[in-house]
């Protein structure tokens, strides 16, 4: 899991750094509409993510 977890690291803060700057920018934002569907980007991407870590198989 280790070996998993440092393979995927740039990704992991690649998306991280990516989260932030959409979330600043929707604070930000006054427009109602594009505030509506950064928020429905950003739910149906969390909702598409898998378990993390997903459970050891023996």
């Amino acid at each position: 899991m280790v070996k998993e977890a440092t393979l995927n690291i740039d990704s992991i803060a690649a998306s991280s750094f990516q989260m932030q700057e959409v979330f600043a920018g929707y604070r930000q934002s006054s427009d109602v509409a594009s505030k509506r569907r950064v928020r429905e980007a950003i739910n149906a991407a969390l909702t598409s993510l898998p378990d993390w870590p997903q459970p050891l198989m023996f």
